[in-house]
């Protein structure tokens, strides 16, 4: 702020110098504004009148959003600066804080000083996408009517972006399409007894999965795999398995019912960047389903499910490094739900050939998303909800009575999680 404008507001406030304590908020609507670099890493908020004269208490709450290329989920750690000047006669005292991520910071400054150039420097984060602090010009025991203080602008610059709320939901959303290969998600619903085994690269799996038929339309599905997928900026390695309970109406009727439920288990090591070892993660998922089946014609097959999943994602506490701060991320668990909705069309190309191609749409709500601690910063906290589709194709061949042979593409993506795909083999025996 020019000096000399600041000086002749100085003077106009010296004949109210000795009124009583005024606090009023410095930065109403419309007052400020915060404008952000090409690449989104650095925001600058300009203010009209963020001013203070002696006896005020000037409140400036202001907050921006940060670029929509950025995930909400992520916790976007900054230095920020915030540059003035002010004007402290001697017996008087002013003192700047600065309110966020439940904390406060400032400084305290005794007359008499005279700064044209006040720079105070902090760390502060994003929370649900956006950056929202409250600062404060205190001179409420001040009595000299040259005394003031004015806060030009905030400058922040980005130091890190914590992930880790925005990978847990991508981990939610991938592992649970990889889940599908033990459950036969992207199989027809119906078949006979069988057991085999399954590769699959790019989100490397190796396991084994079966099928048997319980009663007439019931059946138990389920298997095991070893997995190794990346999820965000994290990927997890460990054992995954899944079991359901299948019931499919049987019969020739033009609409059979379909419910299934199931459980999906996960034992796995975590890795995030800037984390010096992995980190022991447990997955739980429990899930119902329920749709219809109808024959297209004779050699085709459509269903249509909906599937609603409930999810409890929990890992041990470990500390993230980046240049200029640290995270301290005690041990938690997140809850998530899972919405879907799901399209599969089977087709017998020939007597020992089927196609099964099936997509799928849904949402996922993070009920908890992670707590941490930034020590010099406060506690930070990040949630991430997302949209996300699934896909598959699955081409098998039974060229004996009792051996299938199968290949298939299947992944999941979402604007927030990036994309999974999966390309692999198996071969099952009939019983």
């Amino acid at each position: 702020m020019n000096k000399l404008a600041l000086g002749a507001l100085a003077l106009s406030a010296f004949a109210s110098a000795s009124t009583p304590t005024l606090a009023f908020d410095a930065c109403p609507v419309g007052s400020y504004n915060t404008t952000a670099s090409f690449d989104g890493t650095s925001y600058s908020t300009i203010f009209d009148s963020f001013v203070a004269f002696a006896g005020d208490i000037a409140t400036c709450p202001f907050s921006f959003p940060l670029s929509t290329s950025i995930p909400t989920g992520n916790i976007v750690v900054y230095s920020a600066d915030y540059r003035g000047a002010y004007d402290v006669e001697a017996g008087d005292e002013l003192e700047f804080s600065v309110e966020h991520n439940d904390t406060s910071d400032g400084v305290t400054v005794p007359g008499p000083e005279i700064n044209d150039t006040f720079i105070y420097s902090d760390l502060v984060a994003s929370s649900n996408g956006e950056v929202t602090s409250t600062a404060e010009l205190d001179l409420a025991d001040a009595t000299d009517g040259f005394t003031f203080a004015a806060i030009d602008s905030a400058d922040y610059t980005e130091l890190g972006r914590i992930t880790i709320a925005t990978d847990q939901t991508a981990m939610v959303a991938h592992l649970d399409a990889s889940a599908g290969l033990l459950t036969g998600g992207d199989h027809s619903l119906e078949g006979g007894n069988e057991v085999g085994f399954f590769g699959a690269y790019g989100s490397y799996m190796l396991g084994a999965s079966g099928r048997y038929n319980l009663a007439e339309g019931f059946s138990i599905l389920g298997g095991v795999s070893l997995i190794d997928q990346a999820a965000g900026s994290s990927r997890s390695s460990g054992i995954l398995g899944a079991v359901a309970v299948r019931y499919v109406e049987p019969g020739i009727n033009a609409f059979r019912p379909i419910a299934e439920g199931g459980i999906i288990a996960g034992a796995l090591q975590t890795t995030f960047p800037n984390v010096g070892s992995a980190v022991p993660t447990g997955l739980g998922t429990f899930y119902a389903k329920g749709g219809l089946l109808t024959d297209l014609a004779p050699n085709s097959r459509l269903a249509v499910t909906g599937t609603l999943a409930e999810t409890a994602l929990g890992m041990t506490g470990f500390t993230q490094t980046f240049t200029g701060f640290t995270v301290n991320v005690p041990a938690q668990t997140g809850f998530f739900t899972t919405v879907k909705g799901n399209v599969s069309l089977t087709t017998d190309l020939a007597p020992t050939i089927d196609l099964t191609a099936e997509a799928g749409a849904g949402y996922i709500i993070s009920h908890s998303g992670i707590t941490a601690t930034i020590p010099g910063l406060g506690t930070v906290r990040g949630s991430q909800n997302t949209a996300f589709v699934d896909y598959g194709l699955r081409l098998g061949w039974e060229p004996t009575d009792m051996l299938r042979v199968e290949t298939f593409v299947q992944g999941s993506a979402g604007p927030d999680i990036a994309m999974h795909n999966q390309v692999g083999v198996g071969a099952k025996l009939k019983f």
